[in-house]
């Protein structure tokens, strides 16, 4: 695809999820451009989104929302509410770290991919589940807690830049 035609793509889908009006019923394609949900999603799928004013998401879910003017599809790993204020734990499965999105600020559920978006291939559908993102997050607290204990060792026997 050109270079106009990807930023119209992503420009529409924006608009799209975005919209303030929440007319939108319909399911956008975006590619999945880093490897944080692999292999879940691997990068250069064609994700389908569903807009989340139309469909219920919770725990479990690889939802879409903005970042530092990105957009981002991370699974829903933890919730917390109070009141009418919820906010969840998201994850990239490949991800070490966690970050918080309040449930506001997503706009988009990711409902299934294409290998590369032709439109040919078949549809691989991603559903909710609780157990994944329960593995994602104590993958990502395995991982990072070796991480953090192997620098401590390193600062204990004195290795220089640790």
């Amino acid at each position: 695809m050109a270079a106009a035609e990807d930023r119209k793509q992503l420009f529409d889908a924006w608009h799209a999820l975005f919209d303030p009006h929440g007319d939108f019923d319909g399911t956008v394609r975006l590619p999945m451009l880093s490897g944080s949900m692999a292999p879940l999603i691997p990068v250069g799928a064609q994700m389908e989104i569903a807009s989340a004013r139309q469909r219920a998401f919770g725990v479990g879910d690889v939802v879409v929302f903005a970042r530092d003017g990105r957009l981002v599809a991370h699974q829903l790993v933890f919730a917390l509410g109070f009141g009418r204020h919820v906010f969840y734990l998201e994850k990239g499965d490949r991800n070490e770290a966690a970050g918080i999105v309040r449930r506001r600020d997503v706009c988009g559920v990711v409902t299934g991919w294409r290998p590369d978006g032709s439109g040919d291939e078949e549809f691989v559908p991603v559903t909710r589940s609780r157990s994944r993102a329960l593995r994602s997050l104590l993958e990502g607290s395995r991982v990072g807690l070796r991480s953090r204990l192997r620098r401590l060792a390193a600062r204990l026997r004195g290795d220089p830049g640790n």
